[in-house]
């Protein structure tokens, strides 16, 4: 049996939001400050933001997890926090979708490591790797 995005995307085009983070920024939010943080500190506000794009028509919501990796977390000292920052990315994104109604779809944002590759540095590369592992580790499929 085919997967019901792939049915949902044969039949016509899926629209998906938009910028989380001009958004946060445009409501105040620092440049300066880790906006994943805010899945844990403000989570009205990713919420809110989610609600607003599948108001709006959005059929895919991103998850607010753009920089949540461990490279980025650790200069804002949340390194040892990524998974927990991940989750409840997850969950808002999803309780903005059970919230609305709409059969929405999940998808997680992943963004650059924040460490530039340099070949052939082969210790260099398992650190980057590792740096996602925690979002590769979800054993949960986020529609």
């Amino acid at each position: 049996m085919e997967h019901i995005f792939l049915q949902q995307l044969q039949q016509h085009t899926l629209l998906c939001d938009g910028a989380m983070g001009s958004l946060l920024y445009a409501r105040g939010v620092k440049y300066e400050q880790c906006f994943d943080e805010l899945n844990l500190t403000q989570p009205e506000l990713i919420q809110g933001i989610h609600s607003e794009y599948i108001n709006a028509g959005a059929h895919i919501i991103e998850t607010n997890t753009f920089g949540a990796n461990r490279t980025k977390l650790e200069a804002f000292n949340l390194g040892e926090r990524v998974r927990e920052i991940n989750m409840r990315a997850v969950r808002l994104a999803r309780e903005a979708r059970e919230i609305s109604g709409q059969p929405v779809f999940v998808a997680g944002a992943v963004g650059p490591s924040g460490r530039p590759l340099q070949a052939p540095d082969e210790q260099r590369l398992n650190g980057v790797l590792m740096s996602w592992e925690p979002i590769a580790a979800w054993d949960q499929p986020l529609l």
